[in-house]
């Protein structure tokens, strides 16, 4: 198992018996092809079994994503060689519970955006482990976003961080999955914490409170 891997399970671990409570976020720094894609299942195996959460929502950027990702839990290798059996379906935004009777269900963020209700209400039911794919993607919210201003009719980006970020501040764990810690327009990432950093360029701060950061370094 990679660095990453095992770092990961380190933490969810720590989470699941209560030695990091105060843990709820996860940041996964993981560089392209890294192996981020195992990091939801190891998480959801802990985290449901030791009953911080009851389902995970993997939210991937891409429709192709979603059947790649209900395919990552159905593995028969990986099921053998984590002993695990949860399952998870690429849901679409169909009326009733997504997940359908599984462990969990993935979507994409223009599914989000498309019936936030529908996500919402699932998250309100049910204690959720949140895995957020390719976060950068996602751009920080400022009032006009929020507020339905100008931007979030242009910025197709923030028009899907506006639903997303409920389901973030409901869930009971967060995964967030990031090859970059930067945005190309130099924009705050989503629900990521930041600090004032040398010459007083805003970056994201790796030892904020209830933040536990795993993966690669660029040296590494």
């Amino acid at each position: 198992m990679r660095s990453h891997q095992s770092e990961l399970l380190k933490v969810v671990q720590a989470i699941a018996a209560g030695e990091a409570a105060e843990v709820r976020d996860v940041l996964a720094a993981v560089t392209p092809g890294g192996g981020k894609s195992l990091l939801p299942v190891l998480a959801a195996q802990a985290l449901i079994a030791a009953g911080i959460c009851e389902r995970i929502c993997w939210v991937v950027p891409r429709d192709s994503l979603r059947l790649q990702a209900e395919e990552v839990f159905a593995d028969p290798a990986w099921r053998q060689a984590l002993g695990h059996d949860l399952s998870v379906r690429a849901a679409d935004n169909a009326p009733g519970d997504p997940c359908r009777g599984l462990a969990g269900y993935v979507t994409t963020y223009q599914g989000i955006a498309a019936a936030p209700d529908l996500h919402l209400a699932a998250f309100r039911r049910h204690r959720y482990l949140l895995v957020v794919d390719e976060v950068h993607h996602l751009p920080g919210l400022n009032e006009a976003d929020t507020a339905g201003g100008r931007d979030a009719v242009q910025d197709v980006a923030a028009a899907w961080s506006a639903p997303i970020e409920p389901l973030l501040a409901l869930s009971a764990v967060r995964l967030l999955l990031s090859g970059t810690l930067e945005r190309a327009d130099g924009r705050r990432i989503l629900w990521l914490p930041y600090r004032r950093g040398t010459g007083g360029r805003q970056e994201v701060d790796l030892l904020a409170p209830g933040w536990a950061v795993v993966g690669y370094s660029r040296a590494r």
